[in-house]
């Protein structure tokens, strides 16, 4: 009930739904009918039952402020890769003599309108733990003190410089410096049950960084309430 006020209240949430008919206490019933913003459709009760309908809102940045916020993407994201090449080229040697494999790790994930984009990375694992194509059965969380995890890998992930190669994204047009941050499918289908309002995030290109991160909303998600925080803040 208490992560379901938190959900109505992000204003991301038009109406409700469930693909299977669900019973709906008194109290709960009552908030979905007195939330005014969003409005939500409260459905049709069969037989002291309630089928009760879902849908997110995707409001996009378009026109000008769309224009301008790619102009800024492009600038800003070409002069920033020019001036950290050099330190690039030392990370992609370092990761080299470290383990075997490939500098770049590309994976699947979910972009803007739940679009797939191929995310670049500095690869931060050993090659065998590499997974491109995360699947609800082959993804797994990373976690503290993974054990997939390179020693040099380690550092790279705390500071956020395996990151950095997403640059290449936000120059070619599939992420934004600003955005949420684009999660693997797999993680998206686990939460999206309990979360109407996760596709929502999705509504705007993804970035290499955003305001869940700056507030601490990074790295494992390990109940709903984390999730519901980051969609909270993104």
């Amino acid at each position: 009930m208490n992560q379901l006020k938190r959900i109505s209240s992000l204003n991301l949430v038009e109406s409700f739904f469930a693909d299977d008919t669900i019973v709906l206490s008194p109290s709960t019933t009552a908030l979905f009918r007195n939330i005014e913003k969003p409005p939500v459709n409260t459905g049709h009760v069969v037989s002291g039952k309630q089928r009760v309908r879902q849908t997110v809102l995707r409001s996009r940045i378009v026109g000008a402020n769309a224009v301008l916020k790619r102009l800024f993407d492009l600038g800003v994201g070409s002069l920033v890769l020019f001036f950290l090449t050099p330190f690039l080229v030392l990370v992609a040697m370092a990761i080299k003599l470290e383990s075997r494999g490939p500098v770049f790790f590309c994976q699947h994930r979910s972009g803007r309108n739940g679009e797939t984009i191929k995310v670049f990375k500095f690869r931060s694992m050993y090659q065998d733990h590499s997974c491109t194509v995360p699947t609800t059965k082959t993804f797994i969380q990373t976690k503290k003190n993974d054990p997939r995890i390179t020693r040099l890998g380690v550092f790279l992930r705390r500071t956020s410089i395996d990151e950095l190669p997403q640059l290449f994204n936000v120059i070619e047009g599939s992420m934004s410096l600003v955005g949420p941050r684009p999660h693997p499918a797999p993680l998206d289908e686990k939460f999206e049950p309990m979360i109407p309002a996760l596709k929502s995030r999705y509504a705007v290109k993804s970035g290499i960084t955003g305001w869940a991160q700056v507030n601490g909303f990074r790295g494992e998600t390990t109940g709903v309430e984390d999730m519901i925080a980051r969609v909270e803040h993104d």
